[in-house]
C-alpha cells in the first residue's frame, strides 16, 4: 500500500510505502528531494530505503556538488547583482566560473577554473583561488544575538582543505554510489545536464566533513553556523525550476552520528534536531524558512512528516516524542497505510503502463497546451477516437485511470478493472484501441519479456568501455561545452597576445569519441528503435590506412532480429589530417550554417547533418495576400466611399528593404503612402518619414525601461506608425494587422468601413509557407500534417480551433471539409503563415474525420508530387535532427525536434529581416566533426533504407552499411576532402586553417555563389583573415585567423570589435608572416601572395628566417603537426633513447612512452606532382627533462634556431621558420632586365637550390623474379636501370629455371624476356618502399629475398615500439600483405617504389618571389666573378635587380619597406659590431659559408 507524502497528516507516525512529492503535469521532471543526512552511508541507505523504492522509476538522477566554492560563498547562488571591489557583477559570471568554465566579462574581469584577472587601470592583476573568495567578493557576515560571523571565511577553514579537487574525484565518488544504487541512470558533474530531471540531491560529503572540521563553532553560535551551512544546500537558487521540494532526514543515523549526547542536545551537538528543538523554542519564526518543503523524518519501519508553519509548543512536544519513538525502535501508536492513496493508484499504474510501453508523465488529466477543463470542452476525454493527437489520448487515459483510482482502495484492484472487459462500462469501447494506438505511439509493441531485456542492455550499455570510458562517460562528455582552453606558446615576444592561442587548442581539445556513441545511440530514440547490444572500437590502421573500426550491435526492438554494424572511421594525425587508401588526406574546415537561419528575405534553411531543408514564403499573385486581415482590410478600403478615412496610394517597397519590418506592414506599405484621419492623426508607411517623430513615451509605464530609453532604442524593439500630435503611437501587445485594423474602427464614426469590412471575405489563397524538400515542393503545413497529423498540429502550435457542420461567417477563417468545416482563430501572423498552405488544398472529397489520417494526407502529397516520397518524408521526421544539431538548438535556444523546427522556421518568415550570406555568425566553424557528419549520413541512410524495406514487406531486410562506407562519404562526396599536399610547414598551416561554405549539408553549387556571397563582412573580423583564393574559388575557400574567435567544439563564432583585434586575430598565419604586405600592398596581389607564399614557396638549400617578425615564425612549429617540428606530448617529460633511427621518450609521472622517428621520411606535394624529404635533427640528450610542447627534433631545411634565442636566458627549444633567403637587392632599369623580369647572381642561384625526389613504381606479379636491384644511397643516371625483373611464364618448368639463374649468368637471360625499369632523373636514392597483397609464402624465392630484407629493418624499430608500449606501429612501413585497394588496387604480388633525390638549381626561366606577391622571370645569371656592388660596401655583392616598373606597377610597396627595415637592422648591427672592433660580416660571406 502506498501514498504521496504530501497526502500525510503532519506529525504522526506511518508505517507503509511512500511517493515523493511530483508535479502532476510532468511526473519525471520538477521535484527535488534533498538529502539531509550525516554521512555517505547514510544516504546510500535512504536511497535504497524499502519504503521508497517505488519512487525508482522517476526518480533516477544523483547529484553531488564537486565546488566548494559554491558553499563557501553564498553570493555565487543568489539572484541580483554581487560587488567585486564595489562594482556589481552579475553572479552568472561566478556561477560560470564554478563549472571550470572559461568566462569574461566587460573586458573588466576574467574568471576561469585558476582564478581571476581584474582590470585595474589599463593593465590585469591575476588573483587565484582560494583567495580573491574573501579579498575580492564582499564577504557574507550576519550578526545575531549569539554573535557575528563571517560566513565567507567560516566555511572555507572548515570545508576548504578536504574539498572535492577535482573531476575525477567526484565521478569515483558517482562510481561509488551507482555501484550501491543500482536503479540510478544520471550522474552529471554539471547541474545543467539534468534538464530539470527528478533529481537526489546529497549533501552528506559536506555534511561529514563540517561535523570532522568543526571544533570552534558550539551552543548557540554552532546552531547559527550549522542553519546557514544547511540552507547553502536548500536555498541554492540554482534549483528555483524545481517546484516539488521534499527533504528526508533519517533519524536513526542522525543518533548514530552523535552517539555520546541526545539527539536535541543543542550545546554539544549541531544538528538537525537538536536545531529543530532549540529554534522551536526561543525564535520559532527562524523555522518558517522551511515551511515550503516536505520535511520527512524516517527510520527503518516508521516515519512521520511535519508542518513548520504549525509549529508551536505542542507540536515541538510531539516532534519530539516521535523521534525517540523511532530511536527506540518500538515505533508505538504506529498507523500502517493499508490502502493506496487515489494519486498513488494512478501513479502505480503509470508506472506498470511505461513498462508495458506507453509512457505517461502528465497526471493531470490535461496536456502541455489544453488542460482537463478543455479537453472536456471537446469532449476528446469521453471518445478519444475523435483525435489521432497521442498526447490527447494519454490525457484521456489518465481520466481513466483517475475514475478508476476514485472506486478502488488497492492498485491490485484498479488493475484488475483495468484489465476487465466489463460491458456495462462504455469506456471500454475505445480504451483497448487507445492502449494498442498508445503502445505504437510511443515505441513499438513487444512482449514483456522483450521489454524486459531491452531495458536490461540499455542500462549494460551504459557501462560498456569504448577507448577506456564508458558509455555513459562519453553521453556525459557528448552534452558537454566547455569553452577552448587557451595554449601558451613558448616564444620570445613582445607581443603578449602568443601567451593564450585559445584557437591552438581548437582541434586538439575536440574528441570524436562521444560524438561517434551518439550518433549510433540516436537510432535507440527513433520512432522504431534498434536497441544496442554491444559497441566497441578497435585500433585496425595499416601504414595506408589510420582508421579505428567500430562495432555496433544493434536490435530491432519490434521484431528482436539482430544486425551488425561495422564501419571504418578514420584516425587523425596531429589532430587535423588523416591517411587513407596510401595518402595522407586534408579535410578542409566548414563554415556550416547554424540548425535554423533565415538567408534572405523569403527564404529559411534547416540545416542538419542529414540533409537540408528550405522553407520559403509564397504568395499567391496580387498584393494583400499577408493575411486574413490585410486581405480583408484592403478590400474594405477600396470599396470605402466614406469621408472619416481618406487613404493616399503609394509604393514604399524599396525604402522598406531598409529597415526590419513585417510582411503585413510591407504589404500595406505597397499599396499606400498615407491613410489620414479627420482630426489630424494619420497612418504613414513610409519608414524615412516615420524615422524622424518621436515615439509618445506616454503609452509606457513611467519608470520602466522603456519610458527611459531613446527613440532608436525604441524603434529597434517596437513599430510605429500611426501619428498623433506629431507622435508616433507603439503597437504594443497586438500584432500590425490587428492593431491597424483597430485604429481605422476607431476613426470610424460611420461605422461604414466597419460594415464593409465584415461583409467581405477572405481570398481564398493567401501568403503561406512552402518548404522544399527531396526536391518536392510542399507546403509546411500539409508536411507536418502528414507527419503528426493536423489536430496534433494545431494544438502543438497553438491555434484554437473548432468543428462545425454549418458555413461559419465571413469574419472567420476556415476549411471546408465534406462533412463540415474547421474553423480556426488566430490574429499570429507565423500561424496565419502556416495555416495558409492548407488553402492550396481542396478538402471537399474528405471527411473532418480524417484530418489526422495518413491515408489522407497521402492523397493531398499526391497533388504535390510527393506521395511516391512519403518514406522519405517519414525518414525526415526521426532523422532529420541529429545529436549534434539537437544538441546545437538546445544551445541556441530553439526547438530540437523536427515538427517544432519546422514551425520555427515558418515563423522566421514572418518579416523581412535575415541574415546574410557573408554574415559568419548565422554559421558555425567545424572541421573533424565534418567527419562525424559522414558517419551519421551513412547510418541514418541505412536506418532509411531498412525502415523503408520493413514498411514494404521486403523479406530480408537489413540494417548494415558497407565496412568502407564513412570513409568513402569523405573520399567521394565531399567537396572538402583532397590529398595533403606537403611542401613546408607554411603550406601545412594554411592547409589546417582553410574553411568552406561548401561541403557536408553546405552550399556546394558554384552558381550559388554570386559577388553578393564572395565579399568580406565585417562579421569576419576577428575569425577569419582577408587571404582567399584568386580564382573560382575566391570568397568561397577562406583562412582562419591565428586565434580565430570561435567558443567551445562546437565553433561558435564571436566576432571580434574592431578596438578587439591583434595580430592573432587579425592575420592568417601567412599574412602574420609577411605583415607590411597586408598592411600596405594592393588587396589583389595579397591574394596572390596567398597562393605564391603559402602553395608554392619551396624550402631551399640557404633559407633563413625573417628580421622582421610579429612572432608568427616561432609560433608555427607549435600551430602545426608533428612533421617538420617534433613536440612532447606529455606535461613532464625525460628523454630515455636516442639513435640515428628513432627517439624514446617517458612521461614522468605515467611513464607511458612516445616513440620519434628520425629517419629520413618521403612526403607527397600533391600539388605539384613530386615528393621531397624530411629529416628531423635531435636537439635533445639522453636524461634530459622536458615539458610539455618543448620541441626535440626538427627539419633543418625548415627551421633554424629562432634569432635572439642565443644568449643567455633564451628558449632552448626556440626555432624560426624559415621563411626565405636574405639578399642584397637593387630595385633598378637594366640592359639585362625589363618589366616582370629578374637578374640574380651566382650565389643567389646556389641559395635557392632546391631537392625534389621523384617516384618510379613497379608493380610485379608474385611469382615475378627480380634481381640487380639498387639501395638506398646509391647514385643512379638518368636511364640507368633501377631493377631487372622477368616475368612469370605458364610452364612450370620454366618458372623452376628462373628461379635457378642467380645473378652472375643473368646475361644468359634476353631471350627469355629481360624487362628493366629505369631511372627517370639522375639523382640519389633516398627511399624504397615495398607493398604487397600476397602472403610471403607466394612469393618467388628473389622476390621473398627483397621483401624479408626489407622487413628485417622495419620490424626492428616495431619491437622497439612493441617494448617500450607504444601504439604507433601502424605509422611505419608495412610489413605484412595488404588489401588490394588504393593505389594496389587489382595487384597481386609486389608494389616497389623508387624515390630519387634530385638537385634542382634556379636558373633562368625559373620564377623568383621578391617579399610578396612581387614575382620575377629569372632571365640572367650574373657569372661567379662579375657580380655588381655599391659605393657604400664594394665588398658586398648586389645579390639581385628588379626594375622599377615591375615593383610599382603591382602595387606592392610592402617589398621597399622591408628591404629599408632590414637595410636598417643589418647596418646598425654592423656599425655596432666596427665600434667593438668586429669586423662585419657581409651577405655574400654568409651565403658562402651557409651550412644547408
Amino acid at each position: 500500500m502506498a501514498i504521496f507524502l504530501n497526502e500525510l497528516t503532519p506529525f504522526r507516525l506511518y508505517r507503509g510505502q511512500y511517493y515523493y512529492p511530483i508535479d502532476l503535469k510532468d511526473r519525471t521532471h520538477n521535484s527535488i528531494v534533498y538529502l539531509m543526512t550525516p554521512n555517505t552511508e547514510s544516504s546510500i541507505n535512504i536511497l535504497n530505503n524499502r519504503l521508497a523504492k517505488l519512487n525508482n522509476m522517476i526518480f533516477n538522477s544523483y547529484f553531488i556538488e564537486k565546488n566548494v566554492n559554491l558553499i563557501i560563498n553564498n553570493d555565487l547562488n543568489k539572484d541580483g547583482d554581487i560587488s567585486i571591489n564595489n562594482e556589481a557583477y552579475n553572479p552568472s559570471i561566478l556561477k560560470d566560473l564554478a563549472l571550470n568554465e572559461s568566462v569574461s566579462s566587460n573586458n573588466d574581469i576574467i574568471l576561469n577554473e585558476t582564478g581571476m584577472e581584474l582590470k585595474l587601470g589599463e593593465e590585469y592583476h591575476k588573483l587565484l583561488y582560494p583567495e580573491f573568495v574573501d579579498s575580492i567578493i564582499n564577504e557574507e557576515s550576519e550578526t545575531t544575538k549569539f554573535g557575528s560571523y563571517n560566513y565567507t571565511t567560516i566555511f572555507r577553514q572548515i570545508l576548504f582543505n578536504n574539498r572535492m579537487r577535482s573531476q575525477a574525484e567526484c565521478l569515483k565518488f558517482y562510481e561509488k554510489i551507482r555501484n550501491e544504487v543500482k536503479y540510478l541512470k544520471y550522474s552529471f558533474t554539471d547541474l545543467r545536464l539534468y534538464k530539470n530531471k527528478n533529481l537526489f540531491y546529497d549533501w552528506a560529503f559536506y555534511t561529514d566533513i563540517f561535523y570532522k572540521n568543526n571544533t570552534k563553532f558550539t551552543g548557540d553560535r554552532g546552531l547559527d553556523v550549522f542553519f546557514t551551512f544547511l540552507n547553502r544546500f536548500l536555498m541554492d537558487s540554482r534549483f528555483s525550476n524545481y517546484t516539488k521540494k521534499t527533504i528526508v532526514v533519517p533519524v536513526t543515523d542522525w543518533k548514530k552520528a552523535v552517539p555520546d549526547t541526545s539527539i536535541f542536545d543543542y550545546k554539544n551537538s549541531a544538528n538537525p534536531f537538536s536545531f529543530i528543538y532549540r529554534t522551536a523554542k526561543i525564535n520559532p519564526s527562524k523555522l518558517q524558512a522551511w515551511k515550503d518543503y516536505t520535511i520527512l523524518f524516517t527510520g527503518e519501519n516508521g516515519y512521520f512528516t511535519v508542518d513548520f508553519a504549525a509549529m508551536d509548543m505542542n507540536h515541538l512536544n510531539k516532534f519530539v516524542s516521535l523521534t525517540n519513538n523511532i530511536l527506540s525502535g518500538e515505533y508505538t501508536g504506529v498507523e500502517e497505510i493499508n490502502h493506496d492513496s487515489r494519486q498513488a493508484i494512478v501513479a502505480q499504474l503509470s508506472d506498470k503502463l511505461e513498462k508495458g510501453g506507453i509512457t505517461l508523465t502528465n497526471l493531470t488529466g490535461g496536456t502541455k497546451e489544453l488542460t482537463k477543463d478543455d479537453l472536456e470542452k471537446m469532449g476528446v476525454l469521453d471518445d478519444p477516437s475523435l483525435t489521432k493527437d497521442p498526447e490527447i489520448k494519454k490525457a484521456a487515459l489518465v481520466n481513466k485511470l483517475d475514475k478508476i483510482a476514485s472506486k478502488s482502495t488497492t492498485t491490485k484492484d484498479a488493475m484488475e478493472t483495468l484489465e476487465k472487459n466489463d460491458p456495462d462500462d462504455k469506456d471500454n469501447e475505445w480504451l483497448k484501441d487507445v492502449l494498442l494506438d498508445l503502445q505504437s505511439e510511443d515505441g513499438i509493441k513487444m512482449n514483456k519479456a522483450r521489454k524486459s531485456r531491452m531495458e536490461e542492455t540499455q542500462k549494460k550499455l551504459l557501462t560498456k568501455e569504448v577507448n577506456g570510458k564508458s558509455v555513459a562517460k562519453l553521453m556525459e562528455e557528448f552534452q558537454k561545452n566547455d569553452d577552448i582552453k587557451p595554449m601558451e606558446l613558448k616564444i620570445d615576444s613582445m607581443d603578449e597576445s602568443w601567451k593564450k592561442v585559445k584557437f591552438a587548442n581548437f582541434n586538439k581539445q575536440y574528441d570524436m569519441d562521444p560524438d561517434i556513441v551518439a550518433m549510433f545511440t540516436h537510432f535507440m530514440h527513433v520512432t522504431h528503435p534498434m536497441n544496442i547490444v554491444d559497441i566497441k572500437s578497435q585500433n585496425t590502421s595499416t601504414s595506408e590506412d589510420y582508421i579505428d573500426t567500430w562495432t555496433c550491435n544493434y536490435e530491432d526492438a519490434e521484431t528482436g532480429k539482430r544486425f551488425t554494424m561495422t564501419l571504418d572511421i578514420p584516425r587523425l594525425i596531429s589532430n587535423r589530417f588523416m591517411k587513407l587508401r596510401g595518402n595522407e588526406k586534408s579535410l578542409i574546415g566548414q563554415l556550416m550554417l547554424l540548425p535554423v537561419v533565415k538567408t534572405d528575405g523569403d527564404a529559411v534553411q534547416l540545416v542538419s547533418n542529414y540533409s537540408k531543408i528550405f522553407i520559403y514564403r509564397k504568395s499567391p499573385s496580387g498584393l494583400s495576400k499577408s493575411s486574413p486581415i490585410i486581405n480583408k482590410l484592403v478590400k474594405a478600403l477600396t470599396k470605402y466611399e466614406g469621408k472619416d478615412i481618406k487613404v493616399i496610394d503609394g509604393d514604399n517597397r524599396k525604402i522598406c528593404i531598409r529597415y526590419e519590418l513585417p510582411m503585413e506592414f510591407i504589404d500595406l506599405a505597397s499599396m499606400y503612402s498615407k491613410i489620414k484621419f479627420k482630426d489630424g492623426s494619420y497612418i504613414s508607411f513610409n519608414m524615412d518619414e516615420l524615422s524622424k517623430i518621436p515615439f509618445d513615451k506616454s503609452y509606457f509605464k513611467p519608470g520602466s525601461p522603456e519610458s527611459k530609453a531613446t527613440d532608436e532604442m525604441l524603434a529597434n524593439k517596437y513599430l510605429a506608425c500611426y501619428v498623433v500630435n506629431g507622435k508616433k503611437i507603439p503597437f504594443i501587445d497586438t500584432s500590425i494587422d490587428m492593431g491597424i485594423l483597430n485604429i481605422l474602427r476607431s476613426h470610424d464614426k460611420s461605422g461604414e468601413f466597419d460594415k464593409i469590412y465584415q461583409s467581405v471575405s477572405v481570398a481564398k489563397r493567401l501568403m503561406y509557407s512552402e518548404a522544399s524538400i527531396m526536391n518536392t515542393k510542399i507546403p509546411v503545413v500539409v508536411l507536418l500534417s502528414y507527419n503528426i497529423g493536423l489536430q496534433r498540429l494545431l494544438n502543438r502550435v497553438g491555434i484554437k480551433y473548432e468543428f462545425q457542420e454549418t458555413r461559419p461567417s465571413r469574419e472567420n477563417t476556415y476549411i471546408k471539409f465534406e462533412d463540415g468545416y474547421l474553423v480556426y482563430h488566430s490574429d499570429d501572423p507565423g500561424h496565419n503563415m502556416l495555416m495558409n498552405g492548407l488553402m492550396q488544398c481542396d478538402f471537399n472529397d474528405y471527411s473532418i474525420k480524417q484530418i489526422n489520417s495518413k491515408d489522407m494526407w497521402l492523397d493531398i502529397l499526391d497533388d504535390f508530387g510527393g506521395r511516391i516520397k512519403a518514406d522519405g518524408f517519414d525518414n525526415f521526421y526521426d532523422l532529420m535532427i541529429d545529436p549534434i544539431t539537437k544538441e546545437i538548438c538546445k544551445t541556441l535556444n530553439v526547438p530540437d525536434n523536427y515538427v517544432d523546427l519546422m514551425i520555427y522556421g515558418n515563423d522566421l518568415l514572418v518579416d523581412n529581416k535575415f541574415n546574410r550570406h557573408t554574415d559568419i555568425t548565422g554559421n558555425r566553424l567545424r572541421t573533424n566533426e565534418v567527419i562525424v557528419g559522414h558517419l551519421y549520413q551513412v547510418l541514418a541512410k541505412a536506418f532509411g533504407a531498412y525502415r523503408t524495406m520493413i514498411k514494404r514487406s521486403k523479406g530480408q531486410a537489413t540494417f548494415s552499411a558497407k565496412r568502407s562506407a564513412v570513409i568513402d562519404s569523405i573520399l567521394t562526396h565531399d567537396q572538402t576532402s583532397s590529398d595533403l599536399s606537403t611542401l613546408t610547414p607554411l603550406l601545412e598551416a594554411e592547409t589546417a586553417s582553410k574553411v568552406t561554405f561548401k561541403g557536408l549539408s553546405g552550399m556546394n553549387s558554384e552558381r550559388s555563389f554570386g559577388l553578393d556571397k564572395r565579399g568580406y563582412d565585417k562579421s569576419m573580423l576577428g575569425v577569419l583573415g582577408i587571404s582567399t583564393g584568386f580564382a573560382s574559388t575566391v570568397g568561397i575557400n577562406r583562412q582562419t585567423v591565428i586565434d580565430a574567435g570561435v567558443r567551445n567544439k562546437r565553433g561558435f563564432i564571436t566576432p571580434k570589435k574592431p578596438e578587439e583585434l591583434n595580430n592573432l586575430n587579425t592575420f592568417s598565419m601567412m599574412e602574420a608572416l609577411s605583415p607590411l604586405a597586408i598592411n600596405h600592398d594592393d588587396p589583389f596581389r595579397t591574394a596572390m601572395a596567398f597562393t605564391q607564399t603559402s602553395q608554392h614557396q619551396m624550402l631551399v638549400k640557404k633559407s633563413m628566417p625573417s628580421l622582421i617578425t610579429t612572432g608568427a615564425d616561432e609560433a608555427l612549429p607549435y600551430l602545426t603537426s608533428n612533421k617538420f617540428a617534433y613536440k612532447c606530448p606529455f606535461e613532464k617529460a625525460v628523454v630515455k633513447e636516442v639513435t640515428k633511427d628513432y627517439m624514446i621518450i617517458e612521461d614522468t609521472k605515467t611513464k607511458q612512452k612516445d616513440y620519434v622517428d628520425l629517419r629520413t621520411t618521403i612526403q607527397k606535394n600533391s600539388d605539384g606532382g613530386f615528393y621531397i624529404t624530411t629529416k628531423l635533427d635531435p636537439i635533445v640528450k639522453v636524461g634530459q627533462k622536458l615539458e610539455g610542447n618543448d620541441i626535440v627534433a626538427y627539419d633543418k631545411q625548415s627551421y633554424s634556431n629562432a634569432i635572439g634565442n642565443g644568449g643567455k636566458g633564451g628558449n632552448p627549444f626556440g626555432l624560426s621558420y624559415n621563411m626565405g633567403t636574405l639578399a642584397k637587392v637593387a630595385i633598378m632599369n637594366t640592359d639585362l632586365g625589363y618589366e616582370d623580369s629578374c637578374v640574380v647572381d651566382n650565389s643567389i642561384s646556389e641559395a635557392l637550390e632546391s631537392k625534389v625526389d621523384v617516384q618510379k613504381d613497379v608493380s610485379l606479379d608474385k611469382n615475378s623474379n627480380v634481381y640487380n636491384m639498387v639501395s638506398v644511397g646509391d647514385f643512379v643516371q638518368e636511364g640507368d636501370p633501377l631493377l631487372i625483373f622477368q616475368d612469370a611464364f605458364d610452364e612450370k618448368e620454366a618458372n623452376e629455371l628462373l628461379k635457378n639463374i642467380t645473378d652472375d649468368n643473368a646475361e644468359g637471360l634476353s631471350d627469355l624476356g629481360r624487362k628493366p625499369v629505369r631511372a627517370k632523373m639522375t639523382g640519389r636514392i633516398t627511399n624504397i618502399k615495398i607493398y604487397r597483397t600476397c602472403d610471403d609464402e607466394e612469393l618467388s624465392p628473389t622476390l621473398l629475398k627483397i621483401v624479408k630484407a626489407y622487413d628485417a629493418k622495419i620490424n626492428k624499430l616495431k619491437k622497439i615500439m612493441r617494448k617500450n608500449g607504444v601504439d604507433k606501429e601502424y605509422t611505419l612501413e608495412a610489413t605484412s600483405k595488404l588489401p588490394a585497394e588504393g593505389k594496389l588496387k587489382h595487384l597481386d604480388g609486389v608494389r616497389i617504389e623508387f624515390y630519387i633525390e634530385v638537385n634542382d638549381k634556379f636558373g633562368i626561366g625559373d620564377k623568383l618571389v621578391f617579399s610578396q606577391a612581387l614575382k620575377g622571370v629569372n632571365s640572367y645569371i650574373i657569372p661567379k666573378g662579375d657580380e655588381a656592388f655599391s659605393d657604400y660596401r664594394k665588398d658586398e655583392y648586389v645579390n639581385a635587380f628588379l626594375t622599377i616598373s615591375g615593383v610599382m606597377g603591382r602595387m606592392v610597396p610592402s617589398a621597399m619597406l622591408q628591404g629599408l627595415m632590414n637595410k636598417l637592422l643589418i647596418e646598425t648591427a654592423r656599425q655596432c659590431q666596427e665600434d667593438l672592433g668586429i669586423k662585419p660580416r657581409m651577405l655574400n660571406e654568409i651565403l658562402t659559408d651557409f651550412k644547408d
